[in-house]
């Protein structure tokens, strides 16, 4: 069985030419591929009653997406057999309707729910690898204050003004905040107490 990323595709070109079963892995949001019009899935959010039918209209940018595919698609057959193979395979969504917002699905849509170990068996191996952060979470939880956990990843970046928007609108809130930062950025407060910043958080 080959498993297929939702943006490439290319797994399931090979497992129709060798024969063998193909399942494509969504680890994006639910409602972002939709509203991005990456999967076929109608959003009953546009839904109005026009002429004793039911219309749904799509988003500006599904519109835009599925213009593009449509023009694109035209001079690439292989890109258009991949992106309708959709409607035949399987598509594994780690995600869970509480997360998203309920939706009508296709039939061959799986929702796994979030792939983590509980969180219980995360907790003492996050002691072995970040001692102060873990003491740090263990006053907050008991304090029984509320923690944010704020990280962008590795490949987008800050801007100046983006920290300390951020982290004002945190401080309102009252929490306490894990923030992965990178060493070049500081937060307005560097001896709040209720911010833990880190270059890297396990």
């Amino acid at each position: 069985m080959v498993v297929c990323d939702i943006w490439t595709r290319v797994g399931a070109v090979a497992a129709d030419e060798i024969g063998i079963p193909c399942v494509i892995l969504n680890v994006f949001p639910w409602e972002f591929c939709t509203e991005m019009g990456l999967i076929e899935s109608p959003s009953f959010k546009t839904a109005v009653s026009c002429c004793g039918c039911i219309c749904i209209f799509r988003t500006l940018i599904a519109s835009l997406t599925f213009d593009f595919l449509r023009m694109y698609m035209k001079h690439n057959t292989a890109a258009a057999d991949t992106y309708l193979a959709h409607n035949r395979r399987v598509i594994i969504c780690t995600s869970f309707f509480g997360l998203e917002p309920a939706v009508s699905t296709a039939p061959n849509i799986v929702f796994t729910g979030p792939l983590f170990d509980p969180p219980t068996d995360s907790l003492p191996l996050l002691k072995q690898k970040d001692e102060k952060l873990s003491d740090w979470l263990d006053k907050a939880l008991q304090d029984k204050q509320d923690v944010v956990y704020v990280s962008i990843g590795s490949e987008a970046l800050w801007r100046e003004w983006s920290v300390k928007a951020i982290f004002n609108g945190l401080k309102k809130l009252g929490v306490k905040v894990v923030w992965s930062l990178k060493d070049e950025f500081k937060i307005p407060e560097p001896e709040n107490p209720n911010f833990f910043v880190s270059p890297w958080v396990p």
